[in-house]
């Protein structure tokens, strides 16, 4: 399986002051961005050892050769991922190594085998601000869990608990991830705004996109009036997230990739149940070139995690 769904994400909102912990032992410090939804970044998360190495293994799997633009957005920045597969992935000692560190900080167990490898992603300058998409991250795990639904192994989205990125390079100017839904509730358009990400969410909308998209890319038929309804929220989303991007706005959330650091952010809430707040664009690359790691968080499958011992009623 192939993921083909690309995030990118930095931090540049009003807030300045950082609450967090260091660890002096490793040199990385993290500053929560959110509490709800949870949103973490790790600085120093990535050495300078790691860092090469990353960039080798994108040169080896081809990452950096010219791709295709995005067909629902002319505009949209040249970019290309490419899923390291399995066959080398287990054997690789650098890449285990941040597995296990990455399940360390999320607190997800990794369970090898599962299919849920790193992504390697290249996007490259277009010279022009904007957004790209908006989406939720359970729209990805939807399609990866329908293979497993056509064979009657049926996996509720809250599977996916969370998604891991980790930058290694700076970008000039632009690249940052956005969530147009983590914002002040005293405001009333935040409370739009999250009623528009709970609504598009529930109504299963895939993805948006701020151009190339006359209706909303959904996962099952809507009558008309939930798609005038949809259209309205998309478009909330968008402008707000166009702001984001532009600088216009800092009503919202929005992160700077810089090579080390790593965002953790949740799908769910900490009750395991869906967050729609949890939706996220990437901007487009206005200088430079950005280079990240993606990392799906699953929940295990194995009898450790699902088996008769693992699960308990309490009947009063």
């Amino acid at each position: 399986m192939k993921l083909n769904i690309l995030l990118i994400i930095g931090w540049a909102a009003s807030a300045t002051e950082e609450d967090g912990s260091c660890n002096a032992a490793t040199g990385t410090r993290t500053e929560v961005l959110s509490t709800a939804p949870r949103i973490y970044l790790h600085h120093g998360f990535l050495n300078a050892s790691q860092l090469n190495h990353l960039r080798k293994l994108t040169e080896k799997l081809g990452v950096f050769k010219e791709a295709p633009q995005d067909p629902h957005d002319k505009q949209d920045a040249r970019g290309y991922n490419q899923r390291y597969l399995d066959d080398s992935y287990y054997q690789d000692p650098v890449i285990l190594d941040l597995e296990k560190r990455i399940g360390m900080w999320s607190h997800v167990p990794f369970e090898p085998g599962s299919g849920a490898t790193l992504s390697l992603s290249v996007r490259n300058a277009t010279g022009e601000l904007g957004m790209t998409n908006l989406h939720h991250d359970h729209n990805a795990a939807a399609l990866a869990l329908m293979e497993h639904a056509k064979i009657g192994h049926k996996l509720p989205l809250t599977e996916l608990h969370a998604t891991l990125l980790s930058y290694f390079s700076d970008v000039e100017k632009g690249g940052e991830t956005i969530f147009p839904c983590v914002c002040n509730v005293t405001k009333k358009s935040c409370v739009k705004a999250q009623i528009a990400c709970q609504f598009l969410y529930e109504k299963g909308v895939f993805n948006v996109h701020a151009r190339g998209h006359n209706t909303p890319f959904t996962l099952r038929p809507l009558d008309e009036r939930t798609m005038e309804r949809l259209k309205k929220a998309v478009k909330l989303l968008v402008d707000r997230s166009v702001k984001l991007c532009s600088g216009k706005s800092d009503d919202g959330l929005r992160v700077v990739p810089r090579a080390g650091q790593a965002l953790l952010f949740f799908s769910n809430t900490v009750r395991g149940q869906a967050d729609p707040r949890a939706w996220h664009g990437s901007c487009r690359v206005f200088a430079g070139q950005k280079l990240a790691t993606q990392r799906f968080l699953y929940a295990p499958q194995n009898e450790q995690e699902t088996g008769a011992h693992a699960r308990a009623r309490f009947d009063w």
